[in-house]
């Protein structure tokens, strides 16, 4: 049958009788792909190249091969690539559905609110709207988003949503550390890291040049006592002797 024949057999045919030969072709078209898809992915295993095989919906012939996108869609909006890519996030059942109803709840607004309309006919940010990664938002979600509706009371923000403070400035000549609008002492702030840091040692008065170095003898049996004490603590042997020292009082209570 030539392009000719074709034509002139589809004009005489009802309305009705289109509606379901095109449906017919379809679901055929979805075989194909489907069939098609599991033969690209062998051959790619293979080591066919196959950059020299195009069609307009090649590129969705490896997620189709692999189970992650109903051919059905392929099928229907190849040349739909925001669509499909929304689609194709989602898992295989809600694939089906939506390769069956061909259309999708959109929040309108007003007196409506929302309204059934064709996958095909979404625009761009109607896609936005209403996929959501693996998910379909709701019309009442749809809106939530459009609205920027505040989340509910007592809800915590997730942990991912929430922006770290990032600035973090020492003003040497005022003293203070400045953490975004907020302002601390430098003295208060060496103080609790310090603490931190070292918990069974209160911070020195003195600034670390004036240490002063003694030797101290020991016998082995203490020195070994004082590097298993330091390491426990994680801190140095000079340390553990310093808290020794507070402890019984020579230096200050500890």
């Amino acid at each position: 049958m030539n392009d000719e024949t074709t034509k002139a057999n589809v004009a005489q045919m009802t309305t009705g009788q289109l509606v379901d030969e095109f449906d017919r072709l379809m679901r055929m078209s979805a075989l194909s792909i489907s069939r098609l898809a599991a033969i690209w992915c062998e051959l790619e295993d293979r080591g066919v190249p196959m950059a020299k095989f195009k069609c307009s919906f090649a590129k969705w012939l490896p997620m189709v091969g692999t189970g992650r996108l109903h051919p059905g869609l392929v099928a229907q909006y190849a040349g739909r690539y925001r669509l499909l890519t929304a689609m194709s996030e989602m898992n295989m059942k809600d694939q089906k559905r939506l390769a069956k109803t061909k259309a999708v709840a959109v929040f309108v607004g007003g007196d409506e609110f929302s309204r059934d309309v064709d996958l095909d006919e979404l625009s761009l940010r109607e896609i936005i709207q209403v996929f959501n990664k693996s998910t379909i938002r709701t019309p009442e979600a749809q809106k939530a988003v459009i609205h920027g509706e505040p989340k509910q009371p007592g809800k915590p923000e997730p942990m991912a949503d929430r922006k770290p403070n990032r600035t973090v400035k020492v003003d040497p000549n005022k003293g203070v550390v400045a953490i975004s609008n907020s302002e601390a002492p430098l003295a208060a702030v060496c103080k609790a890291i310090w603490a931190t840091v070292n918990q069974n040692s209160p911070p020195p008065t003195s600034p670390a040049s004036a240490f002063k170095t003694v030797v101290v003898r020991l016998y082995p049996e203490e020195f070994k006592a004082i590097e298993a004490k330091a390491k426990a603590m994680k801190v140095d042997e000079s340390e553990v002797l310093r808290l020794a020292a507070r402890v019984g009082g020579v230096t200050g209570a500890a």
